[in-house]
């Protein structure tokens, strides 16, 4: 199952059109490089635009997070001659699942084409499925899921090191709460409630941790 994550782009709209330069590869390595905004602005300068929005958009779109991972692991293999079966399956060790909640970094869904702006941060940290199943038929996938919103800063750059504010935007990412192999809606009717996510072993969960202790089932 691929994992997509929808955005929910909220957009501060100016009237004025980009009024910049093109920005230099270095200061692009070194927003790339930076772990804050207040690192990038030790190398450049960045001051407020004046101008107020009057206006906002919504913008919605999707796209798939950590593609790479979601084209399934490589199954070229060669065939060879074993010596003894009943050896051989004597000492093999399976493996297990291993489709585990990681932070990852996600892209901020923002398509930037205008070769004089930067946005920051260019992508967050999000709770993210990872990992491969044993059955090739399974995928890693999240079983349950939220969203949450993050912003972002767009910027001009007006040449000589120095930025101009354009826009603030918020987006909407999906932050995943709990993974699995299994396909828990196929196997049966889970029906969790809004206190409740559905689980690894496909039962209910309580969302707050320090009630797990105190609530089972969907209770």
């Amino acid at each position: 199952m691929t994992m997509i994550i929808i955005i929910a782009t909220i957009a501060l709209i100016f009237e004025s059109v980009y009024a910049g330069q093109d920005v230099p590869n270095d200061l692009r390595l070194k927003l790339k490089a930076a772990s804050t905004f207040h690192d990038f602005m030790k190398t450049a300068k960045v001051q407020l635009k004046q101008k107020a929005p009057d206006r906002a958009r919504i913008k919605i779109s999707s796209f798939s997070a950590m593609a790479s991972t979601k084209r399934g692991p490589s199954r070229s293999s060669q065939l060879i001659t074993c010596p003894d079966p009943m050896k051989i399956l004597s000492s093999i060790k399976q493996g297990n699942d291993t489709c585990l909640l990681q932070n990852v970094c996600v892209p901020v869904p923002i398509d930037i084409s205008n070769s004089q702006v930067l946005v920051f941060p260019r992508c967050y940290e999000v709770p993210q499925c990872v990992g491969s199943c044993c059955d090739v038929a399974e995928s890693c996938h999240a079983l349950s899921k939220e969203y949450v919103e993050k912003p972002v800063v767009e910027m001009i750059y007006m040449g000589n090191n120095n930025f101009e504010v354009n826009q603030s935007i918020i987006v909407k990412m999906e932050k995943h709460l709990s993974c699995g192999c299994r396909d828990c809606l196929a196997m049966g009717n889970v029906n969790c409630n809004s206190n409740h996510f559905i689980g690894p072993s496909c039962a209910c969960i309580c969302r707050n941790q320090e009630d797990r202790t105190k609530c089972t089932g969907n209770n």
